[in-house]
């Protein structure tokens, strides 16, 4: 069967791949980009610094860096990129007698040396460098780029600033063969709309609204043609790895999307033969994937960089739109010719495919640049740093049909210190509204994080910042977004709007069909609906009473990805299952039909009348519930709910005691009365503004 796959070719340098193959000596590559050698010079709060200083492991949470180049001065504002690095990162390494080991850094505040930031004066500007030995990484002013590396035989503190060349890069498109996959899984993503007038998510940053923020959890393999190429040194093999990945995650910054390495691993011996044909890499890493990276490591996608020179030009591979999933959230990026920023945008290029995105045509793709991330053909003196319209559409698309199903959970971080200019207010900070040339309000000093004279406050959703003053109590900073929810209200001392709260777990909703779960109502129907659309509805209870119990792909429990198993449902439990739906729309709206596991229709027939059971299994990856499965919370019988798939006492669900709220008021999921307008916290049994002592008043008279 066949998938379509996007890879990245180049038509350039091809004989200079070719002498790289299996280099067992890390050194640099003869090119032909120009360069000048420079001292860069760090300043922290006026007082200059040598970068002798951070050699010796002192790395400060927010620098500037100045240097003079090509006849221009360079002040570049930086910040410690503190999500690169999730909560349970691991450097794992595998010998070649097949034992590993694993090494879980602590990284504290003086050894994070991975910075993003601006070059000043340039609002388009990128910068992702590190400072752990050496200034390295990628500095664009958003028309010209550049690469700044150690220069050691010029001396202490001496670099090299690379002016990037003008590099033709060709990227095609191919179908590759999937054995395992199953029928009809040719991925295709058609251009059939006017993208360029309908954006329906707006893709924004932190300082506006995290809500909205995604974040990927990436895993980095190295083959055993990286590892000899720096000289079987782990340290450098590893930290070239988070030299790619900081740049790749400043690369998606600008889509609200966040980048954390969850693991980075080593192969002293490749664990599958690494073919020069791109597409049998990609299959067997896919497969690698699955059965020895995930089930340990958890992760929403991963990448080989690979020393090999693959075939016919091309330098990586990916499936489109398989971000999340178990058995295909996975690329692969040729890293032969030495240089960081080349393989970086690689790596991102193939992201993108997984993430959804096509190739960009320019008969109807706009871009800021002569070339975009996306691009089919990638010259000009710039490698590509920016996203055109159709990427940033195509990501909104796939986002609105769950695409985005394993990117809402914010990973915690590895450096949890306060970084100045990554929008988020933190211990220390008055306010944050981003990096310099992100902040839009008059309210903040982006640069030091401190009010501007005379403000009272700048980023909360319960500050006016155009007037950079509160706005009155009982203005409404969060609505109620369904029926489980509840609002939350502006107390006017505050510039943040109090944290999101809801209605106490198993309260009836849904028309009685449904029970609250965690500020959640989720039905049989509503969950048919999601996956099916408006015509959706849940079958006819036999559905699930007579197919549930077989522990097939037509009627489960639940369905093992790594196993390949399904589970059988007790008879008790067969409403909590497998979903069963009626519906008119043939096509899944929600996910893509091509990663669905199994989509079976059954037919059951009783006496003269035919039930009409339809169901999917999805592919979500290894840590997120199958959205094909009865969600919980939906009702399984009288005061019972699904819960874990089993039909549960109510009782047994874990929720907040409460006190009396005098039939005025609702209990929150913090054990508070949230009364009705006209009633006051904290019983609801007085007149008063309504609210709970926690969300503030609802209405002041």
């Amino acid at each position: 069967m066949e998938k379509n796959v996007f890879f990245i070719s180049f038509v350039g340098f091809l004989h200079l791949i070719s002498v790289l193959g299996d280099n067992l000596i890390h050194q640099n590559v003869p090119d032909k980009r120009h360069f000048q050698v420079i001292k860069p010079v760090f300043y922290h709060n006026r007082q200059a610094r040598g970068t002798t200083h951070i050699r010796n492991g002192t790395h400060l949470q927010d620098v500037t860096l100045y240097f003079k180049a090509f006849n221009r001065d360079f002040f570049i504002d930086l910040s410690v990129n503190k999500y690169l690095f999730s909560k349970n990162f691991i450097e794992k390494k595998i010998r070649r007698n097949n034992g590993f080991s694993i090494h879980k850094p602590k990284i504290e505040q003086s050894s994070h040396c991975f910075y993003h930031g601006s070059l000043r004066g340039f609002q388009h500007s990128i910068v992702a460098l590190s400072t752990c030995d050496g200034i390295r990484g990628l500095i664009s002013d958003g028309r010209v780029s550049y690469h700044i590396d150690p220069s050691p035989e010029h001396g202490p503190g001496h670099h090299k600033l690379y002016i990037e060349p003008d590099d033709p890069v060709q990227r095609r498109d191919e179908k590759l063969v999937h054995s395992s996959l199953h029928a009809n899984a040719t991925l295709n993503y058609l251009h059939t709309r006017d993208f360029l007038h309908r954006v329906r998510r707006e893709l924004r940053g932190p300082y506006d609204g995290n809500s909205n923020a995604r974040f990927i959890e990436m895993y980095i393999v190295n083959d055993q043609r990286m590892y000899e190429r720096y000289m079987r040194q782990d340290r450098q093999v590893i930290q070239r790895s988070k030299d790619i990945v900081n740049i790749v995650s400043k690369l998606y910054n600008p889509l609200n999307i966040y980048i954390a390495l969850v693991g980075i691993e080593i192969w002293e011996q490749d664990k599958f033969q690494i073919q020069p044909q791109a597409n049998d890499t990609l299959e067997r890493f896919l497969n690698y994937r699955k059965y020895s990276i995930n089930p340990k490591h958890e992760n929403d996608n991963a990448q080989l960089i690979t020393g090999m020179t693959f075939r016919d030009g091309v330098v990586g591979k990916a499936i489109k739109a398989s971000i999340c999933t178990h058995q295909y959230s996975a690329g692969v990026s040729m890293d032969s010719r030495n240089q960081l920023i080349q393989v970086a945008t690689t790596v991102a290029h193939e992201l993108g495919h997984n993430l959804g995105m096509a190739h960009d045509n320019y008969s109807y793709c706009q871009c800021p640049d002569d070339k975009c991330i996306m691009a089919p053909t990638q010259g000009g003196i710039a490698p590509p740093t920016k996203w055109s319209t159709c990427s940033k559409i195509s990501l909104a698309e796939n986002f609105e049909i769950g695409m985005d199903y394993c990117l809402r959970n914010k990973p915690e971080k590895l450096y949890d210190g306060p970084v100045c200019g990554n929008g988020f207010v933190e211990i220390g900070e008055e306010c944050d509204c981003g990096l310099p040339e992100d902040c839009k309000t008059r309210c903040c000093d982006a640069r030091t994080c401190r009010l501007t004279t005379g403000a009272v406050c700048a980023t909360g959703k319960c500050c006016d910042t155009q007037a950079c003053v509160l706005k009155p109590r009982a203005t409404l900073c969060r609505g109620s977004y369904e029926e489980c929810d509840l609002p939350e209200f502006c107390n006017g001392e505050s510039e943040y709007c109090p944290a999101d709260v809801y209605r106490k777990n198993g309260i009836e909703c849904g028309n009685g069909q449904s029970y609250c779960l965690n500020g959640k109502c989720k039905t049989h129907t509503g969950q048919c609906r999601l996956l099916w659309g408006p015509t959706g509805r849940v079958s006819d209870p036999i559905c699930f009473q007579h197919l549930n119990v077989n522990g097939s792909s037509t009627g489960n429990c639940g369905y093992n990805l790594p196993t390949r198993r399904y589970t059988r449902c007790d008879k008790d439990d067969v409403m909590c299952g497998l979903l069963h739906c009626v519906h008119l729309n043939e096509k899944l709206m929600f996910w893509r039909e091509t990663l669905s596991v199994a989509l079976p229709a059954s037919f059951l027939t009783k006496g003269s009348k035919t039930y009409i059971c339809r169901s999917a299994t999805l592919d979500v990856g290894l840590n997120m519930p199958d959205p094909g499965q009865v969600p919980d919370g939906a009702k399984c019988g009288h005061e019972k709910i699904c819960y874990n798939h089993s039909c549960t006492s109510l009782a047994r669900i874990p929720t907040k005691e409460c006190p009396d709220c005098n039939n005025n008021g609702v209990c929150n999921s913090i054990g508070q009365c949230h009364c009705n307008e006209g009633f006051g916290p904290p019983f609801c049994n007085e007149p008063g503004y309504g609210g709970s002592i926690h969300s503030g008043p609802i209405k002041i008279k």
